[in-house]
């Protein structure tokens, strides 16, 4: 009885992220890849602190058989970087175009895990390190894990862009935390309450879940209202002569909900916003603003750069439309502009492009590669 309130904390820490798995089972999308890989997440983190516990109280013990000892070791040892690993996958399926981890980067993981694997059934077939609990059993998988954490931050960065700022300081700030514990486990050689800390950061997880959904249209994953405020608001805050937008509108899209049903609508404004996330991957942020309305912010590209832009939604929407798949073409109208020192505020500049736009969509101006007094352009494709 000593032994276990001794642990109580571990207890403690387990039975509130068993809770917290239930919990997420039931609430998370039933088909998201984030949920799997969270829940994923969660049950590693719970064999690893149930492990850990039934070790500490067994040695404690003195009762433990060498061979049960060297397979509980031998599993943490191996398992200890995945979870690591898989919060790596949870970053870079965080954004609406997951971030592709790069084949030498895969490679390198993979013969660090290989290695991994072969010191683990080296070390303690021989029974080196078999009564330690410190971090010098460890250090070989604690480093692993500190190359798949530090790369998790190198991918927050390279897609800051595509964060709102209230996002990139939440994830941010939770990755260098699990960093600098996890190397301040390395430098001390104590791995104490890691597990338990883990179960922190696993809760903190599930916040970062729970506020991407906050900022995201439900059907098409595009960027919501509410995001669109917040993204606004902070602009407001900072210079905006380098802030670009494009309006877009798609056409007929009653017509495709009159003749072939609702799905297919929804399948059109689906496929189209993947299309605008696809383009403006590392430019911009696409919102969806009403039902076939969407805005994309685009942060220091010139005029050009964003025509070259909008070149590119054409192609890959023409590509699509050449699929020959459905019965509809999908068509849009769009106009874009760049903040100018004379504007009256940012909610002026896109009230003006939002005007331009439906006039080119009602057919007044059809204007493409052209500019305009106010520095709006448009077009109609």
């Amino acid at each position: 009885m000593q032994t276990l309130i001794n642990h109580q904390l571990t207890i403690i820490s387990f039975a509130i992220l068993l809770l917290f798995l239930i919990y997420a089972n039931c609430v998370l999308e039933k088909r998201s890849v984030i949920r799997r890989l969270y829940l994923s997440a969660v049950l590693l983190n719970l064999f690893l602190t149930l492990s850990n516990l039934l070790l500490k109280i067994l040695l404690e013990s003195g009762t433990i058989p060498l061979m049960l000892l060297r397979i509980l070791r031998g599993i943490n040892f191996i398992v200890s970087p995945i979870l690591a690993y898989t919060f790596l996958l949870f970053v870079c399926n965080y954004f609406a175009n997951p971030f592709r981890i790069k084949k030498q980067a895969g490679l390198v993981f993979n013969l660090l895990f290989f290695a991994n694997t072969i010191t683990a059934i080296i070390v303690f077939k021989t029974d080196m390190f078999i009564n330690k609990l410190g971090t010098g059993a460890y250090i070989l998988p604690f480093s692993i894990s500190l190359i798949l954490l530090s790369y998790s931050i190198f991918v927050i960065f390279k897609r800051r862009k595509l964060l709102l700022k209230v996002e990139y300081i939440y994830i941010m700030s939770v990755s260098l935390m699990i960093v600098a514990v996890t190397a301040f486990q390395l430098i001390l050689n104590k791995t104490g309450y890691i597990w338990c800390f883990n179960s922190l950061i696993l809760i903190l997880m599930f916040v970062i879940i729970q506020q991407g959904e906050l900022y995201k249209d439900s059907l098409t994953g595009a960027r919501n209202r509410q995001a669109l405020q917040k993204c606004l608001d902070c602009y407001e805050k900072r210079n905006l002569s380098r802030l670009s937008a494009v309006m877009i509108d798609l056409d007929y899209f009653k017509s495709i909900n009159d003749l072939y049903g609702h799905s297919e609508g929804d399948f059109a404004l689906k496929a189209f916003v993947k299309m605008l996330q696809r383009v403006y991957l590392n430019s911009g942020i696409v919102f969806r603003t009403g039902g076939d309305e969407f805005l994309v912010l685009i942060d220091n590209r010139s005029e050009p750069q964003i025509h070259d832009l909008m070149k590119k939604v054409s192609g890959v929407v023409e590509k699509f439309n050449a699929g020959g798949n459905k019965p509809y073409s999908i068509k849009y109208s769009y106009a874009f502009g760049t903040y100018k020192r004379t504007d009256k505020g940012v909610n002026q500049f896109l009230h003006e492009i939002d005007l331009q736009m439906y006039n080119n969509k009602n057919g007044k101006k059809r204007i493409f590669g052209e500019g305009l007094q106010s520095g709006i352009y448009a077009g109609i494709l």
